[in-house]
């Protein structure tokens, strides 16, 4: 009986504890401020997962399309996350391959990018996140006060706002820990039932 509850009883922990695990956000950036020298549209979709002790998110895949305003400017079309502007310090930062940025991918659900430097309400701090954009290096980085810089290789530079949207969470983990709490119940009632036989 005791092994039983004690089954019953991590199903139900296992059912009911939070789980670390990636979310999804859709993402736009467009260029509504002045200042630039190109007009810029991105949208996209990006996954995070936690920076254990902080309130801060690691990017860890990011994908979309790109479109510039110039056509002599080749960063355009499809992009994908760069991972070597990556790092796990909420805050720091490194350079880019080309040495062109720098950079961390990392994400500020609460909207305080403080930590990198960017006034409050900034999802991405003065870093911000390094993109390949067909095949050349591509910054967006948070200013502060909601408003975004972007940057590409080819000196094209555009100021705008940002769109962030959570995306529903996967029902696998749903199904995971529904399932977990099935089988425990399941163990209790087959072992109680063998004592009562």
């Amino acid at each position: 009986m005791k092994v039983s509850l004690g089954l019953l009883a991590l199903g139900a922990a296992l059912a009911i504890s939070p789980v670390a695990s990636a979310q999804g956000y859709d993402f736009s950036f467009n260029t509504t401020l002045p200042g630039g020298n190109t007009t810029i549209m991105v949208n996209g979709i990006f996954t995070v997962t936690p920076i254990a002790g902080s309130d801060v998110d690691a990017i860890t895949s990011f994908s979309g399309n790109w479109v510039n305003s110039d056509p002599n400017d080749p960063a355009q079309g499809a992009f994908s996350l760069n991972l070597a502007g990556s790092t796990s310090t909420p805050g720091s930062y490194v350079y880019s391959p080309s040495g062109s940025f720098i950079t961390n991918n990392q994400f500020y659900p609460n909207g305080d990018g403080t930590a990198g430097n960017a006034g409050p309400p900034s999802y991405f701090d003065d870093y911000g996140v390094l993109l390949n954009v067909d095949g050349y290096e591509a910054n967006i980085w948070g200013n502060g006060v909601s408003t975004y810089e972007s940057y590409d290789s080819f000196n094209e530079t555009a100021y705008g706002t940002i769109t962030v949207t959570p995306l529903p969470e996967s029902g696998s983990q749903s199904m995971l820990a529904l399932s977990a709490l099935a089988l425990a119940v399941t163990l209790y009632f087959k072992a109680r039932q063998s004592r009562l036989a």
